[in-house]
């Protein structure tokens, strides 16, 4: 007899006793695979049945081969290993410090945690067991709470004060730890530059270098920096010791306009530098032009065309006079040095102990000699920017702008007047 609905041996029965018959396996869970303890042979399969036998539960749907594994103790997969390949385990992180924090890069998946390992992997350093997210930062230069910074929040940080220059003196008062960018005193007066501190060098750029409330800088209009102003502004005003008082308005730079100051603290009797950014307009062959000027009043000795100090353009040079044994001599740039065309500086010092007048211009020393005066005199005449003075009057104005009129108590450098060039040193004004 064959399994094929013939019945070859006329028995009746077209199944009975037949040769090829197939086994079937019990599937009571019905997950498609059957119990091999649990076979039945015959033509065609019993119902509940399988042919396959590789079901190592079959009273459990979620047990066949292929199945998820899982972390329940149970051979879900049938391969004799209740864990392996299981997809809900866990990530556990070797914790070698045993500070109950891991190490992220050792990272492990697992059913059940291994040996020195833990759930949490946020220790920055597994080797040092007072560093972990728990731990209290401390000013040792060691991240102990694993916030990425080893000074944030320290428990033992100090009163220090903020030294952003990094010259080793502070300003505002702060808790931090010891170290860059800190200080123990307050006592800077500049902490945007580490060359102003308390015992620092003195230099001639109109600051405080050292912190001893004395500067170099006599006077300073700053006229705000904008070269706009039209003129004249008919301002008269007096400098007392920094303060200005006025009767008329301080504006922009000045156009075709003047500043008269009276004051003996204008009066130079030691080392002195006189400085301004200007753009003259009109300079031409045979024209004077006035930046600045401590001029000559009438019935004096110094009446007519002798100068205390004057500051100005002859022709298309820049030129420096004092009064040098009752008479004015020049120090004198090079000639066609000078265009009508934008701003630029013009410096002049005199540093009485060698003797030596300079002259800069943009920041370039064009004259030099050695005919300052040994003591300048003066009768008592204003200063005046943009205008020079003759027999009490104002002549000679200067034509175009004047911006930024520095007065020092000491003589500048090259250095020192290039920087002014560069950034009218100290007062951050751009040239235009």
């Amino acid at each position: 007899e064959l399994c094929d609905d013939t019945d070859h041996n006329c028995d009746g029965d077209p199944t009975a006793g037949a040769v090829n018959p197939t086994d079937f396996f019990a599937d009571t869970d019905a997950d498609g695979y059957g119990d091999v303890s649990d076979v039945t042979v015959a033509c065609s399969a019993p119902e509940g049945t399988v042919t396959d036998s590789t079901d190592c539960d079959d009273g459990d749907d979620t047990v066949y081969p292929g199945a998820d594994e899982r972390c329940d103790d149970i051979d879900h997969d049938c391969d004799e290993d209740p864990t392996a390949g299981a997809v809900d385990t866990s990530t556990f992180y070797a914790d070698t410090d045993d500070d109950s924090f891991g190490d992220a890069n050792s990272a492990t998946e697992a059913c059940t945690p291994p040996n020195g390992s833990v759930t949490d992997g946020t220790d920055c350093d597994d080797s040092d067991s007072t560093v972990n997210p728990d731990e209290d930062e401390l000013c040792d230069d060691t991240d102990h709470n694993c916030d990425g910074d080893p000074t944030a929040g320290a428990a033992n940080a100090q009163d220090l004060f903020t030294d952003l220059d990094g010259d080793g003196y502070g300003t505002e008062s702060v808790r931090a730890c010891p170290g860059e960018g800190f200080a123990s005193n307050d006592t800077d007066c500049d902490d945007e530059d580490d060359t102003v501190y308390p015992g620092a060098p003195e230099v001639c750029d109109g600051l405080d270098g050292n912190c001893d409330d004395i500067a170099d800088l006599i006077a300073h209009w700053p006229l705000d920096g904008d070269a706009t102003d039209e003129g004249p502004l008919d301002l008269a005003s007096t400098f007392v010791k920094g303060t200005w008082v006025t009767n008329g308005k301080l504006g922009g730079a000045l156009q075709d306009g003047e500043i008269v100051v009276a004051s003996e603290v204008l009066d130079f009797q030691g080392d002195f530098t006189v400085a301004a950014t200007v753009a003259p307009s009109s300079l031409q062959a045979g024209s004077w032009d006035t930046v600045l000027s401590k001029g000559a009043l009438s019935g004096t000795a110094l009446s007519c065309c002798r100068d205390p100090y004057f500051l100005g353009f002859y022709k298309y040079k820049p030129i420096f006079y004092t009064d040098t044994a009752g008479f004015d001599t020049p120090v004198t740039g090079p000639d066609n040095a000078v265009a009508n065309t934008g701003f630029h500086t013009l410096v002049a010092s005199i540093a009485r102990d060698s003797g030596t007048r300079r002259l800069f211009y943009d920041g370039i020393e064009v004259a030099s000699d050695d005919l300052a005066p040994d003591a300048a005199q003066y009768d008592g005449a204003p200063l005046r920017i943009g205008a020079d003075t003759n027999d009490g009057n104002a002549v000679i104005p200067f034509r175009g702008l004047i911006d930024e009129v520095m007065l020092l108590d000491c003589a500048v450098d090259e250095a020192q007047a290039d920087n002014y060039h560069v950034k009218v040193n100290p007062f951050d004004y751009t040239r235009k």
